[in-house]
């Protein structure tokens, strides 16, 4: 994997080889901006893996490395909530973002990975009040987060498990809450620091960040009914989401058959969610084009009874 610069436009990664583009052309021709990730220093990242654990309801996370895709349902398809970032209040994101923290929720301890390339530093803004902020690829000293202007003033930094604790470190994978007293730049880095005078002045201030979202929040209007939604895109290639709706807590399964009733892959068996909105994300690399059929059957969470099986078709093209 490689990284370079498209016509002096943004800075690319993950390309199989060398000279796969040509400076002349526009980058529109050659490739999609969506999966442009930015690289000041113009090296060769290092592809690798970070562990992530997760606990039992709300966690704060955020996306470590450079990934190929930054959707929600890409990289947690385990987690059973939207996601939120806050500015100056809960925002639901489909699309995340390096150097941003977001609360997901799971519905069992879980422990998943992030596969991509490596993130030495990264630089992101923040602003006057509260802020959730992302990691880099290592464990990073909050004393040695540096800013732009120089010598921001913050509270603590806190953690999340369970409720809240002062943190010290910034560690791979995990989102942050500090306040600060100021707009800036936020730079986190596994470089020599700089100078006394560019980092962070950590005041604690006794003041605790905002609490999870609410039931509300996670779900803006609960569906009054089961609902299992058209694939979009559709046609599609390679991939497609699949949004459903449901009642009442329940354990779903969610799987995806030929025209000839045989399976080809089980998105969810017997995965328990909460009442709301939710979906899935299925990639069809791997089998050949043609009319495939996804089902969807919800039990109730306390007795195991079928309370609602739906289907509906979808078609691959290649």
């Amino acid at each position: 994997a490689y990284q370079g610069r498209l016509a002096g436009d943004e800075w690319f990664d993950s390309v199989g080889y060398r000279g796969a583009f040509d400076p002349n052309l526009p980058r529109e021709q050659q490739w999609d901006y969506g999966w442009t990730n930015y690289d000041p220093e113009n090296y060769d990242p290092e592809f690798t893996t970070t562990v992530m654990n997760y606990s039992a309801d709300w966690n704060m996370i955020s996306v470590p490395r450079t990934v190929g895709s930054y959707e929600k349902v890409d990289l947690f398809p385990s987690s059973a909530s939207q996601a939120f970032s806050y500015q100056a209040g809960y925002v639901q994101k489909n699309t995340l973002k390096n150097g941003e923290g977001y609360w997901l929720k799971f519905n069992s301890a879980t422990t998943d990975t992030i596969s991509g390339g490596t993130m030495y530093d990264l630089t992101f803004p923040v602003t006057v009040g509260w802020n959730m902020i992302g990691s880099i690829s290592s464990s990073v000293d909050v004393a040695s987060i540096t800013s732009n202007p120089p010598g921001i003033v913050t509270g603590q930094f806190f953690s999340y498990s369970a409720g809240y604790n002062p943190a010290t470190t910034i560690e791979p994978g995990k989102a942050y809450w500090v306040k600060v007293t100021s707009s800036g730049m936020f730079t986190l880095s596994t470089s020599p620091v700089a100078g006394a005078m560019n980092k962070i002045h950590i005041v604690p201030n006794g003041e605790m960040p905002p609490a999870p979202p609410t039931r509300s929040e996670n779900n803006e209007s609960l569906p009054a009914v089961y609902s299992l939604e058209q694939n979009y895109p559709n046609p599609f290639n390679p991939a497609t989401t699949i949004n459903f709706s449901l009642q009442q807590e329940g354990l779903v399964t969610l799987t995806i058959y030929t025209v000839l009733g045989q399976e080809v892959t089980v998105l969810a068996n017997d995965q328990l969610f909460e009442q709301g909105k939710h979906q899935f994300r299925f990639d069809a690399s791997n089998i050949t084009s043609g009319l495939y059929y996804y089902r969807i059957s919800v039990k109730d969470a306390v007795s195991g009874i079928v309370t609602y099986r739906h289907a509906r078709s979808m078609i691959l093209v290649k």
